[in-house]
């Protein structure tokens, strides 16, 4: 079994585009947390997937972000 945490790079990937697709603009601490959360439990064993229901962005479409294996920190947790 694997564990994926988020690096600095994923955060400030994760926050990006968080900050350009809401409507809300720049996501809080609270926010980003959950976002993060969302990125490391969520998608495929390496890379993953989160997205931002149509109530939140811009477009007022359901956007999804790509999180590629790069912007995590994989660990084998046994």
């Amino acid at each position: 079994m694997t564990s994926k945490t988020i690096n600095s790079i994923g955060y400030s990937y994760i926050e990006s585009w968080v900050t350009d697709t809401s409507k809300f603009g720049k996501p809080d601490k609270e926010a980003m947390q959950a976002w993060i959360q969302d990125a490391e439990l969520g998608g495929f064993e390496f890379d993953s997937i989160i997205e931002m229901s149509k109530f939140m962005t811009k477009t007022r479409q359901t956007e999804t972000l790509f999180i590629p294996s790069q912007f995590f920190t994989i660990e084998d947790v046994h």
